[in-house]
């Protein structure tokens, strides 16, 4: 990965060069999160309906997770770290494009990284348990599609909530939070209203990403117990 690449030349140069988002792994990242994000906002000016874009991304997310999701069969260990590398991957590029130098991007990588795959163990070990469950009615598939979209629902929920807390301490005035705010205040409004407009993006931001983890775990439930 480019960002530890670079934080082990600084720690053997004593040098201070920042993070290169150029290389062939962030360009390659950022190719992929550019397209996904610019369809998304093509559904929503073709259809005017915001929600439609949102769909579309969370679609995606829960496609990724199906994608790594046969490989729970090895060991609910290797999909669980593909995620966590990708995250890894997009805290060290947003933490360069706001102001975060080589350090704070790795730090901020290693704890996304760290959290993520943790979090993925639960889902995919699931995942794995689903496919060797026997399922003799309806009522054990209504169980396991819930106990699993629950798992996942929870799993995304507090990882976002571990990376938030990540981000405001490894970030500090330069949190995805205090930028909110400050630019609220720069467009008129009042620091306490800011505030809570700041916390209500927030709020949006953790649902949309708990529902992503719900759906996900409605189609691994739905895919484990096929196979």
């Amino acid at each position: 990965m480019g960002t530890v690449k670079n934080e082990l030349h600084n720690w053997k140069n004593d040098d201070n060069m920042p993070v290169d988002l150029n290389d062939a792994y962030h360009a390659n990242n950022q190719s992929v999160k550019v397209s996904r994000e610019t369809v998304a906002k093509t559904i929503q000016e073709i259809t005017g309906v915001e929600m439609l874009g949102d769909v579309y991304t969370m679609g995606t997310s829960v496609a990724d997770g199906l994608l790594a999701a046969p490989l729970s069969a090895v060991s609910p260990v290797i999909p669980a770290v593909i995620p966590g590398t990708e995250a890894a991957a997009d805290t060290a590029e947003d933490i360069v494009r706001r102001g975060g130098n080589a350090d704070q991007a790795v730090l901020g990588s290693v704890i996304s990284f760290t959290a993520n795959t943790a979090f993925n163990l639960f889902s995919f070990g699931d995942l794995q348990a689903l496919s060797q469950t026997s399922v003799a009615g309806v009522k054990d598939v209504f169980r396991n599609l819930i106990t699993s979209a629950f798992v996942n629902l929870t799993e995304d929920s507090i990882s976002w909530a571990v990376d938030q807390l990540a981000d405001q301490l490894v970030m500090g005035d330069l949190s995805r939070y205090n930028q909110a705010v400050q630019g609220y205040m720069q467009n008129g409004l009042s620091r306490e209203a800011a505030q809570r407009q700041a916390g209500w993006d927030m709020a949006k931001d953790l649902t949309q990403t708990a529902v992503q983890g719900g759906l996900r775990g409605i189609a691994f439930s739905a895919g484990g117990m096929a196979y």
